[in-house]
C-alpha cells in the first residue's frame, strides 16, 4: 500500500470521526444529571442556546458551536449586527454555514484524493492537504463576503426608497398635512421593504412616545454599516428635515424636493459607475474567448501544414 493511500485513508477517517462528533452533537444523546442539577442551582453559566427554535440544519450547527466553542471575529471580514438583519439571516444559521462550508471545503480533496488513488492515480499528498487548506479558507469566508454584498445592495436599495419617500412627505405637506403626518401618509405608500421598515420603525416609536423623525433616526442607526456609517446618510438627512420643520414651522418641500434630486443624482452616478465597471469586467473574459475560438480554428491547420 503507497504511502499516499494511507494519509488520504488517514485523513478520510479523521474527516469521517468529525462528521460523526458533529451528528451526534446535533441528535443529542442521554441526558447529564450532574448539568441538569447545575443548571436548577444556578450554578451552571454557560450560554444555553435553543436548539428548537432554529429549523435548518446551518442554524444548528451554529447554535451547537456558539454553545461550546469562542469564534474569534476578524473584523475586515465578519459581516455586523446591521448587515445580518438587513440581509433576514440569523448569527447561529450565519456561523453554520460558514462551519458547514469550511468542514465541506477540507473533505473534498481528502475524498478526491481517496478515489484517485483507488484508480490507480499517484498524487503528492501534500497537494490534496494545500486543496484542503485552500478550500477551507474559502468556505469559511464566502459566506461573509455575501452576506456583505446583499447587505451593500439593501442599503442602495433603501436610499432609492428615501428618495421617493422624500419627494412623498413634499407632496403630503403641499397638500396641508402636519409634518408627522405627511411622514406617515408617505411611508403608507409602497409595499416594498424599505417601506415596510420605516412604516415598523415609526409604529414602534409611537408606543414609545417618539415623533417620526426620531423612529428614522433610530432606524438608520439600526441600519448603519459601522464600517461605512455614510451609507444611511439619506435616512438620517430626512430625520433632519422633518424635524427642522416640526420644530420650526418652516416649509421644507422644497428642500425634501430638493434633497430628493440630490439622492437620485449620487444614485444615478454610482449605477453608471458599476456599469462601467461591469464593462470592463467584460472585457477579458470576452478576449480570451475570441482567443480560443481563433486557436480552435488555427491550430488543426497549422498541424496539417507542419505534419506534411
Amino acid at each position: 500500500m503507497s504511502m499516499a493511500l494511507l494519509v488520504a485513508l488517514a485523513a478520510g477517517a479523521a474527516a469521517g470521526a468529525g462528521l460523526w462528533l458533529v451528528v451526534r452533537e446535533l441528535v443529542g444523546g442521554p441526558p447529564d444529571l450532574a448539568a441538569a442539577q447545575a443548571r436548577m442551582s444556578g450554578t451552571d453559566q454557560a450560554p444555553s442556546v435553543d436548539l428548537t427554535s432554529t429549523t435548518t440544519l446551518k442554524g444548528k450547527v451554529g447554535a451547537t458551536v456558539t454553545a461550546r466553542v469562542q469564534v474569534p471575529a476578524i473584523k475586515f471580514l465578519d459581516p455586523s449586527a446591521a448587515d445580518l438583519d438587513l440581509t433576514g439571516t440569523s448569527p447561529h444559521e450565519h456561523l453554520g454555514e460558514k462551519v458547514l462550508g469550511a468542514t465541506v471545503g477540507v473533505v473534498l480533496p481528502m475524498a478526491a484524493g481517496v478515489v484517485l488513488t483507488s484508480f490507480g492515480v499517484r498524487m503528492h499528498p501534500v497537494l490534496f492537504v494545500a486543496a484542503g487548506l485552500g478550500l477551507l479558507v474559502v468556505g469559511w469566508a464566502a459566506p461573509d463576503l455575501d452576506v456583505t454584498s446583499r447587505a451593500r445592495s439593501a442599503r442602495d436599495e433603501m436610499d432609492r426608497a428615501v428618495a421617493a419617500l422624500a419627494e412623498l412627505v413634499a407632496i403630503q405637506r403641499l397638500s396641508g398635512a402636519g409634518v408627522a403626518q405627511s411622514v406617515k401618509e408617505a411611508a403608507r405608500a409602497a409595499e416594498s421593504w424599505p417601506f415596510q421598515r420605516v412604516r415598523a420603525a415609526i409604529a414602534r416609536g409611537e408606543l414609545n412616545g417618539q415623533p417620526p423623525w426620531d423612529a428614522l433616526d433610530d432606524l438608520a442607526a439600526q441600519l448603519a454599516d459601522p464600517r461605512h456609517p455614510e451609507r444611511t446618510q439619506a435616512l438620517r438627512d430626512l430625520a433632519a428635515i422633518t424635524r427642522q420643520a416640526a420644530q420650526r414651522g418652516t416649509q421644507v418641500a422644497d428642500q425634501l424636493q430638493g434633497r430628493a434630486r440630490a439622492m437620485r443624482g449620487v444614485q444615478a452616478s454610482a449605477d453608471r459607475a458599476a456599469a462601467n465597471a461591469a464593462s470592463v469586467t467584460m472585457t477579458a473574459p470576452m478576449s480570451m474567448t475570441v482567443i480560443v475560438v481563433a486557436l480552435a480554428i488555427v491550430a488543426p491547420l497549422a498541424w496539417q501544414m507542419l505534419t506534411r
